[in-house]
């Protein structure tokens, strides 16, 4: 006896890199039979709704680019809808590095 296994036609998977680039930018890659628009939601840790997109991909998938150069630092929810298929991937907004200047490390006082 044999199960039948049924397979999603959609495949949704991580947003990379996280935390974002310096400039903001991170990808999601999807793949499958994408006949919809993929849609996408971002909330921040407290609910408050940020940004949302739709992107049109070809039938067999792709990346998303997407923009998070305005967001301020922390924790945000990030909903994928495609069709019938929903995910939800965390993403953290990293507090930028500080650079160090010569002008910095010769300074005395």
């Amino acid at each position: 006896m044999t199960a039948k296994i049924e397979y999603p036609s959609v495949l949704i998977g991580q947003l990379f890199p996280n935390p974002p680039l310096p400039d903001g930018r991170v990808y999601i890659a999807l793949t499958g039979n994408l006949e919809e628009v993929v849609r996408i939601e971002v909330r921040s840790s407290a609910g408050q709704f940020v940004q949302s997109s739709v992107h049109g991909l070809p039938g067999s998938g792709g990346n998303v680019k997407l923009d998070f150069s305005e967001c301020p630092p922390g924790s945000y929810d990030v909903k994928i809808t495609c069709g019938t298929y929903t995910a939800h991937r965390q993403l953290t907004v990293a507090v930028p590095e500080r650079k160090w200047t010569w002008r910095r490390l010769f300074w005395w006082t």
